[in-house]
């Protein structure tokens, strides 16, 4: 047997077989959804394939090695969560189990009490004006140095943090988006 150089050789991806290409040692193309790259000791001497398709006999032995071959479909997943919409709050009380999304009305309360929230939830609320939050709330660095324009919101977001049971806390962020 001939002694190679294989230098740095590695995968080439090619993309979709072709009769009409070239492939040369370690490139790689799908066929019919599996993978397959060539492999004989004949091509690492800068002989092509061309025109041979990784089918039957051509598979394993002669030019072409499965790399990954096509899977069966499986069964249906689940549907996922389901998406809560923003609902409008004009009372002050929010409560969470309703939805992790507010709108605050200009006209509504300009405090905000949650109800039913977790530990680790996270929600957001929009509105025009700035609001008074529960107690037990942390803001961010940047909360106080942002202010609204005509055509914006203030968009509140918070994590609910509940560490050691007996110190609840929201943690606030607040920034501006514009009315679309």
């Amino acid at each position: 047997m001939a002694e190679h150089n294989l230098g740095p050789y590695r995968f080439r991806s090619r993309g979709e077989f072709s009769p009409t290409a070239r492939y040369k040692f370690m490139d790689v193309v799908t066929y019919n959804g599996s993978s397959y790259y060539v492999y004989n000791e004949d091509i690492i001497d800068n002989i092509s394939v061309t025109g041979v398709a990784p089918v039957g006999q051509y598979v394993s032995e002669t030019y072409w090695r499965l790399l990954a071959a096509k899977g069966d479909t499986g069964s249906a997943g689940s549907s996922g969560d389901t998406y809560l919409p923003f609902i409008t709050v004009t009372n002050g009380i929010w409560n969470y189990e309703d939805s992790d999304k507010i709108i605050i009305p200009s006209e509504g309360s300009a405090s905000i009490q949650i109800q039913n929230a977790y530990e680790g939830c996270v929600g957001i609320i929009l509105t025009e004006k700035e609001l008074t939050l529960p107690s037990g709330s942390d803001y961010s660095i940047d909360y106080n140095y942002v202010t609204k324009v005509a055509n914006q919101y203030y968009m509140y977001t918070f994590l609910y943090a509940n560490p050691d049971g007996a110190n609840a806390r929201f943690i606030w962020n607040r920034t501006v988006v514009n009315k679309s």
